[in-house]
């Protein structure tokens, strides 16, 4: 190995098909269980779902929710459950 050497290397520690995944931040603790708020109908409703994998950006759904679910990313402490929200 000489001045300039270097190695690009690629490490997948976990891999599936057919994710649905949202926003590491999308996700809360609600009690016991894991939550997000879904928008319905420019409603915030709050949503437990069941989660698997993450890597810390983005984090694996496995019940709860369904593809094409519209998810409030970094909620603040004003959204609650029933608010009227619009997106930006």
């Amino acid at each position: 190995m000489g001045d300039g050497y270097r190695v690009e290397a690629r490490i997948s520690v976990w891999e599936g098909e057919n994710v649905l995944k949202v926003p590491a931040s999308a996700v809360f603790r609600s009690e016991e269980a894991w939550a997000t708020f879904v928008v319905e109908e420019g409603t915030a409703i709050v949503r437990t779902v069941e989660l698997g994998e993450t890597n810390g950006l983005e984090t694996e759904v496995l019940s709860g929710l369904v593809e094409g679910d519209s998810v409030i990313a970094y909620p603040s402490d004003s959204v609650r459950d029933g608010v009227s929200v619009k997106a930006r």
